[in-house]
């Protein structure tokens, strides 16, 4: 059987709950939502930066690799006094 508590709750389960200017106080405001995005965007132009210095040294590094093993690859193949004895043994 229902009884008047269960009515209750069942009724109160239909209430729209709407919220006081007390909850609202807790919620940020237009301005402080607008400084957050501002902090935002400015952590990630830093980020953006750093990425984008990373990026142009990591490419001079590899360009210095291609570099050496191309130098390497020369120089491999240059004569040498060892090679030279061995071929004429």
């Amino acid at each position: 059987m229902i009884t008047d508590k269960d009515i209750q709750k069942i009724l109160l389960a239909f209430i729209p709950i709407f919220a006081t200017k007390e909850d609202l106080k807790q919620f940020a405001t237009k301005v402080e939502l607008s400084e957050l995005r501002n902090d935002v965007f400015t952590k990630m132009d830093q980020v953006y930066g750093e990425v984008k210095v990373m990026r142009e040294e990591q490419s001079a590094h590899n360009l210095l690799h291609k570099k050496i093993d191309q130098d390497l690859a020369q120089i491999k193949s240059l004569p040498t006094i060892s090679r030279e004895l061995q071929q004429h043994r």
